[in-house]
């Protein structure tokens, strides 16, 4: 069963696995990248992030997110792009015309 993800011209995303869905209100998204586009909440988080990741491994632990995890996420992210220039959902896994 794929995943696929939608994102709107008016920043309304749609996430649908298989002939389930579920929707983000377009108001949430909206703020979000608003908060992001002054980089102060994104640069702390990615800040915090990998000052987690350097204490885990200094520690001998695993970081609580690995790389596969991340790389799926910038799938999500990229994905949402993808299907805000091309007006299609961005199908999870798959090739999706690139």
């Amino acid at each position: 069963m794929g995943w696929s993800v939608a994102l709107g011209a008016d920043y309304e995303l749609t996430v649908v696995r298989g002939a389930r869905g579920a929707q983000a209100a377009s108001t949430a998204a909206r703020a979000g990248l608003e908060r992001s586009a002054g980089h102060g909440d994104t640069e702390i988080a990615w800040s915090l992030t990998q000052q987690h990741c350097v204490d885990a491994l200094r520690a001998g632990e695993s970081p609580e997110t690995s790389a596969a995890d991340n790389l799926r996420t910038l799938e999500w992210v990229f994905g949402a792009y993808v299907s805000a220039a091309t007006g299609l959902p961005y199908r999870m896994g798959e090739s999706n015309g690139d």
